[in-house]
C-alpha cells in the first residue's frame, strides 16, 4: 500500500470562500434591514398560538426523520449491536485465498 499523498490546494480558495461568506452576510443584513415583518400573515394558514403547535409538530417530525437516518447509517455500516453486526467475509475472498 502506498502512503497517502497530501492534496495541494492553492491559497486563493480560502480567500474566495471568505469573500463569498462576507457577501452572503452583507446580503442577509441588508435584506433584514430593508424588509419589515408582516405579523398579519400566518404559517400555513395558522395564526397565533396554533403556529407554535405547528412548529412543534414539524420539529418533532424532523427529529423522527433524523433518528431514522441515523439508524439506517448505523445499519449500513454494521455498527448496530446484535448478532447480525459481526463481520462476514465474502465467499470470493475465501475461495481466492485458499
Amino acid at each position: 500500500m502506498t502512503p497517502a499523498r497530501a492534496v495541494h490546494r492553492p491559497a486563493g480558495h480560502r480567500q474566495v470562500a471568505g469573500g463569498l461568506a462576507l457577501v452572503v452576510a452583507v446580503a442577509l443584513y441588508t435584506f433584514g434591514r430593508t424588509h419589515t415583518p408582516s405579523y398579519a400573515m400566518g404559517l400555513f394558514g395558522q395564526h397565533g398560538v396554533a403556529v407554535n403547535r405547528l412548529k412543534a409538530q414539524l420539529a418533532t417530525g424532523m427529529l423522527g426523520l433524523a433518528l431514522v437516518q441515523l439508524t439506517l447509517a448505523l445499519w449500513m455500516y454494521r455498527r448496530l449491536p446484535g448478532p447480525a453486526s459481526r463481520r462476514r467475509r465474502c465467499r470470493c475472498c475465501i475461495a481466492s485465498a485458499a
